[in-house]
């Protein structure tokens, strides 16, 4: 792993499902043990109960929809400050690990107010 000199070593990744119904603490070890393995450093997997989801799924423009027991969604990756305000939104699977690595260095420096 490249790591940056006086980079942040505070960060976590976290993946949320929206289908608490579904995703059980097993189900998520699961899918979780398929995407990073064993290394279970600074990538959690949790899933959110659905008022949860109500209450952030606008600020950051996520749908989604069960049709037919599939869910069709579209895909965020939020850089959070340390304040836990969003610093900067990915939208899609486009970006990338450079630009993820950049947004994360500069939200690190953010101060509060």
């Amino acid at each position: 792993m490249l790591q940056r000199p006086n980079g942040p070593t505070n960060w976590q990744f976290l993946s949320i499902s929206f289908d608490p119904e579904f995703d059980k603490p097993g189900v998520l070890t699961r899918y979780a043990y398929s995407y990073r393995g064993q290394n279970t450093d600074r990538w959690l997997f949790a899933a959110a109960p659905t008022n949860v989801m109500a209450s952030f799924v606008s600020q950051l423009d996520f749908r989604f929809a069960n049709e037919g027991g599939s869910f069709l969604h579209n895909l965020r990756t939020v850089v959070l400050d340390p304040q836990r305000r969003i610093y900067r939104q990915f939208d899609g699977n486009k970006w990338k690990a450079s630009e993820l690595s950049e947004a994360l260095a500069e939200a690190a420096m953010v101060k509060g107010k």
